[in-house]
C-alpha cells in the first residue's frame, strides 16, 4: 500500500460568508484527501476573520512561521478554494505567501476549485483571476456595507464600538422598544436590532459637566482639569487617572451637546486608519439626549482652541529644545511627563510631525536603516548595540561603529546589526517576525526578543541569507534554541559570529 503524503488543512470562515462553514470545508478537504492520497496531521483554523490581509489572521501566520521553518511536520496544505486562502487586495499578496509555501517543498492544494492543482498555464490563469474575483468581492461588500451604515447612522442609530464616558448603549428591537443596556463587551446579534445612546451613569453624567464648566467658565486647560479630577478621586472608564488628552477629547465630542457623528475616520478594506474631511461626515443632530447646553459646549471649544495655538513656533521650539538640554533626548514621552507642555499632536499640527519638530529643535533621533524598528524600541535597539559592541570586545574582537547606520564592523570582515523585536500578538505559540529592509549590507542580525510585556527573554543571531527573497524571518519559542540561532547571553556572541 503506498505511503499517503501528511498534510496540513488551513480553513477559514469569514463573519460574511457563513456558507463557507469550518465543519464545510473541512468536509470537502477531507473527501479531496481521501481520493488524491493525503493524511491530515494538522490543521489551522482561523474563525471569524477577515480574508483582506494577514493582520489578525493567527492560524494563517503560524502556518507560514511553521513552513518556513525546518522541516515542517508536513509536505502539502490543503485549502477548500483560493477565497479561504485571502481576499488580498493585491492579488499579488496571495501568490506571494503561495510562493513561500511552494519554494519550501510544501505545495497548497485548493479543494473544491475547478482547475487542477499543478504547474500547467490553465491552471495558473485560473488562480489569477480567482484572485482578482475574490479582491473585487470584497471591494463591492464594502461599498454596500458603507451604504448600509450611513443611511443607518443618518437616523441616529450607532455603529458599532463601545460606550462613551457619560453615556450607555441601549439595545432596541425592531419596533423601538428597549431589550436592556448593553454592557462591555456586549453587542447586538440579531440584524433587526438597532443601538441608540441614552445618558450614562449619574456620577460620569455630573464629571461631564464638571469638565465643560471648568473649562468654558473657569479657563482651566485640560491638564489643570485633569488633576483636579485626579486629586478628587474620579477616574475613567477603565479605571485610570484623567490625562490631559483624554479631557480634551471629552470637551471636543459632539456627542455631549446631541450630535451622533459617523465617517469621521475611515479604515476601507483593512487599510490604514484615515480621518476623513468635514465634508464626507455624517452627522444626526438631536439622536442623542445632549448632556450640555449649546453655550457652554461651543465657550469651552473656543477656550480650547485659544490654548491650543497660545505659543508662536519658535516658542514651541524653544520648548523642546529646553526640554532635550535637561533628558538629552526628545520623545512622545518625555513631553507627555512634562507638565504644562504642549501635547505631541500639537507640534505635529504645527510642523508637520513631531519628528520634524524635534528636527527644528536641533535633535535628529538615531535611525537604524538596516532592520524595521518600532519608534518605542528605537533606542532600545541602539543600547543593544552598544552592550554588544562591549561584550564583543571583551571577548577580544576588534569593533568598529559605523555612526551612518549604526552598524559594528566586527575584525574588519564582518557587518553586524541589531533589532528589538515583540512577539507576534495573533500567534497561539510565542513567535518572532524579524523583517530586514531590502537593500542594506549586514552579514548577521542580533536580534533582542522581547515578551509581551517588553521584557528582554533572550537574543537571537540570524545571517543575511536566512531573510531569503522575503527579507523575513521568523523565530519560535517552541523549538529548540539552536534550531532558530537563539542564545540568552550577549558574552556567547562573538563565539557565534566566528562559528
Amino acid at each position: 500500500m503506498q505511503e499517503r503524503i501528511r498534510a496540513a488543512q488551513y480553513v477559514r470562515m469569514s463573519t460574511d460568508q457563513q456558507a463557507y462553514s469550518i465543519s464545510n470545508q473541512q468536509a470537502v478537504i477531507a473527501s479531496y484527501a481521501e481520493l488524491h492520497g493525503f493524511e491530515i496531521v494538522r490543521t489551522y483554523a482561523d474563525e471569524g476573520r477577515s480574508g483582506l490581509n494577514l493582520k489578525g489572521r493567527s492560524a494563517l501566520q503560524q502556518l507560514l512561521a511553521d513552513v518556513l521553518a525546518e522541516r515542517p511536520a508536513f509536505n502539502a496544505i490543503l485549502v477548500y478554494d483560493v477565497s479561504r486562502w485571502g481576499r488580498f487586495q493585491d492579488i499579488d499578496q496571495g501568490a506571494h505567501y503561495e510562493f513561500l509555501c511552494r519554494s519550501a517543498g510544501v505545495p497548497i492544494h485548493y479543494c473544491a476549485e475547478p482547475f487542477g492543482n499543478d504547474d500547467s498555464l490553465p491552471a495558473a490563469i485560473m488562480k489569477s483571476l480567482k484572485r482578482a474575483m475574490a479582491s473585487e468581492f470584497s471591494r463591492e461588500l464594502s461599498a454596500k456595507v458603507f451604504e448600509g451604515q450611513a443611511r443607518l447612522a443618518s437616523q441616529g442609530y450607532k455603529m458599532g464600538g463601545g460606550r462613551r464616558y457619560g453615556f450607555h448603549r441601549m439595545l432596541i428591537d425592531e419596533n423601538g422598544q428597549s431589550k436592556g443596556i448593553l454592557q462591555a463587551g456586549q453587542y447586538k446579534h440579531l440584524r433587526s436590532d438597532k443601538v441608540i445612546i441614552v445618558p450614562g451613569p449619574a456620577d460620569e453624567i455630573a464629571v461631564v459637566q464638571k469638565i465643560f464648566r471648568m473649562c468654558a467658565w473657569r479657563g482651566m486647560s485640560p491638564r489643570q482639569i485633569a488633576l483636579r479630577l485626579n486629586n478628587a478621586g474620579s477616574v475613567t472608564m477603565t479605571g485610570r487617572p484623567w490625562s490631559g488628552i483624554l479631557v480634551a477629547h471629552v470637551i471636543r465630542s459632539e456627542m455631549y451637546k446631541g450630535v451622533l457623528t459617523y465617517n469621521r475616520h475611515s479604515r476601507k478594506l483593512g487599510g490604514r486608519d484615515v480621518l476623513n474631511d468635514k465634508s464626507e461626515w455624517i452627522r444626526c443632530e438631536g439622536a442623542i439626549e445632549p448632556l450640555i447646553d449649546e453655550r457652554t459646549f461651543r465657550t469651552a471649544n473656543r477656550r480650547l482652541s485659544e490654548r491650543r495655538w497660545s505659543k508662536s513656533d519658535h516658542q514651541l521650539i524653544k520648548m523642546l529644545a529646553a526640554l532635550q538640554a535637561r533628558t538629552g533626548r526628545l520623545s512622545v514621552r518625555d513631553t507627555l511627563a512634562q507638565p504644562g507642555f504642549p501635547v505631541p499632536t500639537t507640534f505635529a499640527r504645527r510642523f508637520g510631525s513631531f519628528r520634524e519638530a524635534c528636527a527644528r529643535a536641533g535633535y535628529i533621533r538615531p535611525r537604524i536603516l538596516y532592520a524595521s524598528v518600532h519608534p518605542t524600541l528605537l533606542f532600545r535597539a541602539c543600547d543593544l548595540l552598544d552592550d554588544a559592541a562591549a561584550a564583543i570586545r571583551s571577548s577580544g574582537g576588534r569593533v568598529d561603529v559605523s555612526d551612518l547606520d549604526r552598524t559594528l564592523l566586527i575584525d574588519g570582515r564582518f557587518r553586524l546589526g541589531a533589532t528589538m523585536v515583540r512577539p507576534m500578538s495573533t500567534t497561539p505559540h510565542t513567535t518572532w517576525r524579524i523583517r530586514l529592509r531590502a537593500g542594506f549590507d549586514i552579514d548577521w542580525l542580533l536580534v533582542g526578543l522581547l515578551n509581551r510585556t517588553d521584557n528582554l527573554v533572550g537574543y537571537a543571531l540570524l545571517s543575511e541569507a536566512r531573510f531569503g527573497s522575503t527579507r523575513e524571518a521568523f523565530i519560535s519559542a517552541s523549538r529548540a534554541r539552536e534550531a532558530n540561532n537563539r542564545f540568552g547571553a550577549l558574552p556567547e556572541l562573538y563565539a557565534r559570529i566566528r562559528d
